[in-house]
């Protein structure tokens, strides 16, 4: 299932669900039927540590404690600063933390 996570746009085609946001994102993560995530950075959430970046270090928490398998990753978050965070965390766990699983 291709996950798309975004407070404000449409579900583009070629994804099966959007997530709207942090919680819900993770509610469906954790089912462990995704095999594809677009992260948005910001989610509309007041709380300041639910945005798309504080969701990718969860989701690598969960695949390192082996609770789920790492999906592929996108980021189409028009936030530069967001979405370079995003970007840099995930391609660094994968870099130092990846190799051998499988």
């Amino acid at each position: 299932m291709k996950l798309y996570i975004d407070d404000t746009r449409c579900l583009p085609e070629g994804y099966d669900i959007l997530a709207r946001t942090y919680d819900a994102a993770q509610a469906i993560l954790i089912t462990g039927r995704v095999t594809e995530v677009s992260f948005d950075h910001d989610l509309g959430d007041p709380h300041p540590m639910k945005n798309g970046y504080e969701l990718a270090k969860w989701m690598v928490c969960q695949v390192m404690n082996g609770r789920m398998k790492l999906p592929a990753c996108r980021v189409h978050s028009a936030n530069p600063v967001g979405a370079e965070n995003i970007r840099k965390y995930l391609i660094g766990y994968e870099k130092n933390f990846s190799e051998g699983e499988g």
